[in-house]
């Protein structure tokens, strides 16, 4: 029977943790493992081992235990060994800590059992700088002189009477920050806001700014160094505090600053005129307010002020004019807000030119000067007792049921609804004519002679017949009862009038009898050729023509003209051939004029077959095939930079144009030149394009520009319309556009990495296909044949479907309202004050009508209104723009289309009911033909809408809050994060693209890295189909935002939403049936 393994012995036990006890023995021959027993009065604990020494877990601090062994092997385990005493060491304490100042750390922990003493140390977390030890016998202790903000890790311990330590415990703590220093306040007095600044703090995790009036606390938080107080009042001075804050708390608040506001804008504001002429202004003083500014503007735009530390100003008045007056407070901060605007009117002037244009026997009829400041004119007659009145606003009265040959007091008052009848007006005396006589008959005889007839009223009266009429006056005169008149000039009308003269005087002219006289011939006929095949004749307008039959003809034909304008096309006309030009003139009664005869000779053929070919680096050579009947030719490049020509030897069909200048588009001609020397101008024009970089420094223009426009006037209808036939026209379109975005390319400079919008049209894939062919083609030409690289810059290619919102919302910008509500056309608003007036009118049309639709508007785009609450019905949303009386059709479409954008599409019968319930069936395409931009209309798209960036925290207007699509592009393009399947490169080795500006510290710097930074990167931009104002302001702010990288957006025209819409309606018409007019 195999024994028992012996009785081992311990070498020693002993506490280095408060919580167990470690155990060593010497081993014993046959133990496979061995059973540690700890024992504390009546507790227990027991720990099985494999081999010393071993430790006995689960005990309590700075207690006593016996200690005994036992060995275990196959037959059994031993008895246990003698014990041996060990007590466990003391616990940690355990601590809590805070900074009650920046420069200390208060450290505090309860009484540990058994121990008489505490060591507690402080060190940076970093482990750079000295360690503090401090030993003590209380339970807490504070370190001061540390350094603020600084994160510090604290360690301390408890000893027992022999001197033992026991556990220890660690934690760290960061000391509160220090007060911002170099308060530095910048006040806006345009928006009442403050942006205050400061030093850094070290060990600062954000900031609060205080500013504190008597009469309210306004504040804000930051984590930068920088901070903007809103809504600051007028005329308030407000002390400026900035503390800092950390985990630890926060900082005392730093030495206040004061910030006083402009003043607020005076009130009681009192007008008086006394004297008449004399106008006093005077107002109440205001708080904070160092002088004053009074401004009068008359309503004829002259205005004039005051400057004054006092509450008065005098101003000299006119009478009849209207003055608006406001007062403006200022101090070193500026000028205070706009107060009420008021407005006083003199009395109106008096008439001084009262003119009797017509007097009769029963009437008289008096013109005058229109007077400032007259609503109503008051003429009165007076002849004894009787009074004759009449008012009117016209500056013009005619006073009837008068007596005949009687002599009245006539006077005009001027009246103002504000300062009634200007009682200060002088009369003057009319007196009427005898009778007037009746007019039987004006006849016509066959000499052309006129002959009047009338019904004679006195016996004893000469009377005088008169024609009248713009070509001048007629008369014959006669005792008797009819006279004849002749010699009347052609083209003219005459009013017919007979009046009887005695010694009282001349009665007031009969009922007036028209007559008309045969249209007069037009002088200066001109014949000019417009194409090969068609002429316009052109002449001076005859007097009183209305109608006009233009005949050309020839021995091939006829053609024929009937036209109420002074000129006329004339289609099917043979080339070199001798017509004659014939032409009559028709009053509007069907008077009608045989005029003159001349004759013309047709331009000579256009030569065909016209091709270019290149010659070196600067030079071409022009070929065309001779016309029938034309021997000598011209040959004209026009280009931005000249007109360069050239002329072919006798008996050639070509001739070369050399040293032309690099980096331009050139339209090449050739004409066929007429025996007197004049070339035609309508021949078929050839495009030419030549840059070089050899000399492309001289092509570039100065300064800085972040949009440009190419001059394809045809690109929107050529690359959206759905018709087939228009292919060829579309390459064409494609094929200029890749070329003008090259030359704008090489006046940057830029080799850049092309990238494109992949869906969902291909239009962006072709368009930057091209480019980049023409960029290596032209990066190929310099003079050392080597073949630039990529540089640090990105074009992207863009269809206009991308973002079709932006196209139809009303923009608030000044000059994107103007274009949008204003008839402005060729960049021209035809008023006397265009500024003002264009202010003026614009904000007329917006409070009329657009302000509401707005609102509406932003709410569809966005899909949340104003509050930020999320739009649950769209179309509960658009009815009341839909039934609104002050919305045109126009701005109901605008707002269909907004409908449809935000619910990604629609069904074919709520279109339907939509258009048929606006009355909108004409303009239904402007809505529909959306589709041929790749923009989903009918049905509705199951793809959702692209993830817009957060923009929450941006400030913006609540009528004003959609961000264009393109400065989300824009961003993610300078980030380098634009998923590179939905924006491909065109090359296989896309330039090294850091828009941002950031470098990492594992990667190494090129070697003109710097230089590279120094230039800065530039994102250019093509959008095809036309930018919109909003998305041009998006390239400069982009631009402000990140220094590092310049943007540069450019189009094919710039849009407003009418005109895109009237392109988008044609996009499904024949092209023939499209007028093209070029966006200059």
């Amino acid at each position: 029977m195999t024994a028992a393994p012996e009785i081992p012995t311990i070498d020693q036990a002993y506490s280095k943790i408060s919580n167990s006890i470690t155990v060593e023995w010497a081993t014993v021959p046959g133990a496979t493992s061995y059973l540690l027993t700890a024992k504390d009065g009546d507790t227990v604990i027991e720990t099985m081992v494999a081999n010393s020494p071993g430790t006995v877990t689960g005990l309590k601090a700075a207690t006593l235990y016996q200690i005994t062994i036992r060995s275990i092997g196959a037959a059994g385990k031993s008895q246990a060994s003698p014990p041996k005493q060990a007590k466990t060491v003391l616990s940690a304490p355990i601590l809590e800590v805070s900074s009650p100042s920046p420069d200390s750390i208060l450290v505090q922990w309860e009484a540990v059992y058994m121990a008489i003493g505490f060591s507690v140390s402080i060190m940076r977390a970093n482990g750079l700088g000295r360690i503090w030890k401090e030993n003590t016998t209380n339970t807490s202790l504070t370190f001061t002189s540390l350094d603020a903000g600084t994160l510090y890790t604290i360690k301390a311990y408890a000893w027992n009477a022999n001197g033992i330590p026991g556990d220890d415990s660690t934690c760290n703590q960061r000391t509160s920050p220090r007060a911002p220093a170099n308060i530095r306040v910048s006040f806006d007095s345009g928006t009442l806001k403050a942006s205050v600044s400061w030093a850094p703090t070290e060990g600062a995790f954000n900031y609060t700014v205080m500013a504190l009036s008597d009469s309210s606390e306004l504040s804000c938080s930051t984590t930068f160094i920088s901070c903007t107080i809103s809504s600051l009042q007028c005329g308030t001075e407000y002390l400026i505090s900035v503390s800092a804050r950390n985990d630890a708390g926060s900082s005392r608040s730093s030495s206040a600053v004061t910030l006083k506001t402009v003043a607020c804008a005076p009130g009681r504001v009192t007008i008086q005129e006394d004297p008449p002429g004399h106008l006093s202004v005077t107002w109440s003083n205001v708080e904070l307010g160092d002088y004053y500014v009074a401004f009068v503007k008359s309503d004829d735009g002259l205005e004039v002020h005051c400057n004054t530390s006092l509450t008065q100003c005098n101003f000299l008045s006119e009478c009849g004019f209207t003055y608006f007056i406001s007062v403006f407070a200022y101090n070193k901060a500026g000028q205070s807000p706009l107060g009420d605007v008021f407005n006083y009117t003199t009395a109106p002037c008096c008439p001084s030119d009262i003119n009797p244009v017509l007097v009769s026997s029963d009437r008289v009829e008096i013109v005058w000067s229109p007077v400032r400041g007259a609503e109503l004119y008051e003429t009165k007659a007076v002849d004894g007792y009787n009074v004759v009145e009449c008012n009117d606003t016209a500056p013009a009265c005619t006073l009837s049921a008068l007596e005949c040959g009687t002599k009245y007091n006539i006077t005009v008052y001027s009246f103002s609804v504000v300062r009634g009848s200007n009682t200060s007006c002088t009369s003057r005396f009319v007196t009427t004519a005898p009778c007037s006589p009746e007019i039987k008959s004006v006849s016509k005889d066959a000499f052309s002679m006129i002959n009047v007839h009338w019904r004679p009223t006195n016996e004893d009266a000469t009377y005088t017949v008169t024609a009248q009429g713009e070509k001048g006056l007629y008369r014959c005169s006669s005792t008797g009862e009819s006279c004849t008149m002749g010699a009347l000039p052609c083209g003219s009308l005459f009013s017919v009038t007979a009046v009887a003269e005695t010694q009282a005087g001349q009665s007031l002219p009969s009922y007036s009898v028209p007559l008309e006289t045969v249209p007069c011939c037009p002088a200066g006929l001109t014949v000019t050729q417009v194409t090969q095949s068609v002429v316009n004749v052109s002449w001076t307008i005859g007097t009183v023509a209305q109608t006009y039959v233009t005949v050309l003809e020839s021995q091939t034909g006829q053609s024929k003209c009937q036209t109420h304008q002074n000129h006329c096309l004339l289609g099917c006309v043979a080339c070199g051939v001798n017509y004659s030009v014939a032409i009559k003139a028709i009053s509007a009664t069907g008077l009608t004029a045989d005029c003159a005869h001349q004759s013309y000779s047709s331009s000579a053929c256009c030569p065909l077959g016209v091709k270019l070919y290149r010659l070196g680096p600067n030079g071409i050579r022009i070929y065309w095939q001779a016309s029938r009947g034309s021997a000598n030719y011209s040959t004209d490049l026009y280009g931005s930079k000249g007109i360069f020509t050239c002329a072919p030897s006798a008996g050639l069909s070509f001739c070369d144009v050399t040293e032309i200048p690099c980096g331009d588009v050139y339209t090449v001609m050739v004409s066929p030149v007429s025996e007197t020397g004049r070339k035609l101008t309508f021949c078929p024009k050839k495009i030419y394009s030549e840059i070089k970089a050899t000399v492309f420094d001289d092509c570039k223009k100065e300064g800085e520009w972040k949009v440009y426009t190419l001059d394809v006037p045809d690109a929107f209808y050529y690359c959206y319309s759905p018709d087939p036939g228009n292919a060829n026209g579309k390459d064409a379109i494609m094929e200029a556009m890749a070329q003008q975005i090259v030359t704008v390319c090489a006046t940057l400079d830029e080799n850049p990495g092309v990238r494109y919008k992949s869906k969902p049209l291909d239009n962006a894939s072709k368009l930057a296909q091209l480019v980049e062919k023409k960029l290596e083609d032209y990066y190929k030409i310099d003079e050392k044949s080597l073949i630039k690289g990529k540089t640090h810059s990105q074009l992207l290619i863009i269809d206009r479907g991308f973002d079709p919102v932006s196209t139809v919302l009303h923009e608030l910008t000044f000059q994107a309202m103007a274009y949008d509500l204003l008839p402005i056309e060729n960049d021209t608003y035809k008023q006397q004050v265009v500024h003002l007036n264009l202010a003026e009118d614009c904000m007329s049309k917006f409070k009329l009508n657009i302000e509401k639709l707005c609102k509406t508007e932003q709410d569809l785009a966005l899909g949340t209104d104003a509050e930020g609450q999320k739009v649950k019905d769209s179309m509960r949303v658009l009815l009341p723009v839909l039934l609104g009386k002050n919305h045109d059709n126009c701005d109901k479409i605008r707002a269909i289309l907004l409908y449809i954008f935000s619910i990604n599409g629609t069904t074919e019968e709520n279109l339907d009911r939509l258009i048929q319930n606006v009355k909108i069936e004409n303009e239904s395409d402007m809505i529909r033909n959306w589709s041929y931009l790749g923009v989903p209309i009918v049905p509705q798209s199951q793809q959702g809408k692209p993830v817009r960036k957060d923009r929450s925290a941006e400030e913006t207007f609540q009528l004003s809050r959609w961000t264009p699509f393109i400065k989300d592009i824009m961003e993610d393009a300078i980030d380098n994060r634009l998923d590179s399947k939905e924006w491909p490169y065109c090359s296989q080795c896309p330039a090294v693209w850091n828009g941002s500006g950031a470098v990492s510290a594992r990667q190494k710097p090129r070697a003109n890295y710097l230089e590279d930074r120094k230039n800065g990167s530039k994102l250019i931009v093509f959008v095809i189909g036309g930018i919109t104002y909003s998305e041009m302001r998006c390239a400069y702010e982009v631009s402000q935002a990140h220094k590092s990288c310049e943007v540069i957006i450019g189009s094919t025209h710039i849009l407003t939403p009418k005109k895109l819409l009237d392109d988008i309606k044609m996009l499904n018409k024949p092209k023939d049936k499209i007028s093209f007019i070029k966006d200059e």
